[in-house]
């Protein structure tokens, strides 16, 4: 049996390589192929194209990069014809996906979509593709909004690794997560940088990255992954999203801030849902983690979160013990699997 299991960023790729360890294990002989990262690879699946190529955010960096990312596709998607697969397993990244997905649904190829688009987010966001399809959230109050766009949801629990740790008071780290991708990690780093340094806490500020370059270093401090970061942190900063998730479940207390471009913030700001945008605070239904976007994101009020959450992480701490329970059955990976070759099967 020939799998496509295809990422294109580098939380979808540790999804992926926990899925492909899952159906190595209950099918030996599967033939996996796809786009890949570093786990997926290391995990056995054939590379046809790599996540660097599609680790983009926001329209400017789209569109800047279109000819590049556009030639990309289309020699992906002929490998993906040369590789014939039997069944396709996207994990997130709807911008490649989307194209993928409907590009193989039409050849009559069985699709199913792990942590499928962010439907919660958006309002009134319709996606047609995903009528009908098996879908697999990462967390559980994402399925009436996909259940809503048609869509058959399935969920056990968060697929993604869980280091859920009881945290220690006193760790010597300020994280700071300006993103993995180019363009948001350019428009943020030395920002969060500035920030953390003007808090005035005894905390020594590092940058995360999930492959640190240049000899370890960053606008002048040390640059960590998130393994060796999150359990001497003892408060972080972060963009919105995954990162806010892998804060959380260290019990890492974090402060969200976010200063999109003013044409990202043009096209994408009528269209946001109201509500939380960070994921511990919805998957909790609290507002735990204080978050400032676009002109609420000034300087001085980030700093004053940040010297508070620090002032109240004990408390904080206390507010995230539920957050494992929440996130569903640690097995997900497997459960998420067997049913996908059990639909296929049927």
């Amino acid at each position: 049996m020939r799998i496509l299991l295809s990422s294109g960023e580098v939380s979808g790729d540790a999804i992926g390589g926990r899925l492909a360890r899952e159906f190595r294990g209950i099918l030996p002989s599967v033939d996996l192929a796809g786009c890949v990262g570093a786990s997926m690879e290391s995990a056995g699946v054939r590379a046809l194209a790599g996540i660097g190529s599609f680790s983009h955010a926001g329209w400017v960096s789209v569109l800047s990069r279109l000819p590049w990312v556009a030639w990309s596709a289309w020699s992906y998607f002929r490998r993906v014809d040369r590789f014939a697969p039997d069944l396709v397993v996207a994990v997130d990244a709807p911008g490649l996906h989307g194209p993928l997905l409907g590009r193989c649904s039409r050849k009559g190829i069985r699709c199913a979509w792990v942590a499928p688009p962010q439907l919660w987010a958006w309002k009134n966001r319709s996606v047609p593709l995903l009528r009908g399809m098996d879908v697999y959230p990462a967390h559980r109050f994402e399925i009436p909004s996909l259940e809503r766009a048609g869509a058959n949801a399935f969920w056990w629990g968060f697929p993604g690794e869980r280091p859920c740790s009881a945290p220690p008071v006193d760790r010597p780290l300020l994280a700071l997560f300006p993103g993995s991708r180019s363009a948001w990690r350019d428009r943020h780093a030395r920002w969060f940088v500035s920030l953390a340094r003007q808090t005035g806490l005894p905390l020594e500020p590092v940058l995360v990255h999930p492959a640190p370059r240049d000899g370890g270093m960053e606008l002048g401090v040390r640059c960590l992954t998130p393994g060796e970061a999150l359990p001497a942190a003892a408060l972080a900063l972060c963009l919105p999203g995954t990162s806010t998730l892998q804060t959380a479940m260290w019990g890492v207390p974090t402060v969200v801030a976010a200063r999109p471009g003013r044409i990202d913030l043009m096209i994408a700001g009528t269209r946001l849902a109201s509500g939380s945008k960070v994921l511990p605070n919805r998957i909790l239904g609290d507002g735990i983690f204080p978050e400032f976007y676009a002109e609420q994101a000034t300087s001085e009020r980030v700093v004053a979160a940040l010297r508070e959450s620090h002032r109240d992480r004990r408390e904080i701490a206390s507010r995230l013990v539920g957050l494992p329970q929440a996130l569903g059955e640690a097995a997900a990976p497997r459960r998420i699997a067997e049913h996908v070759l059990g639909r296929n099967a049927a």
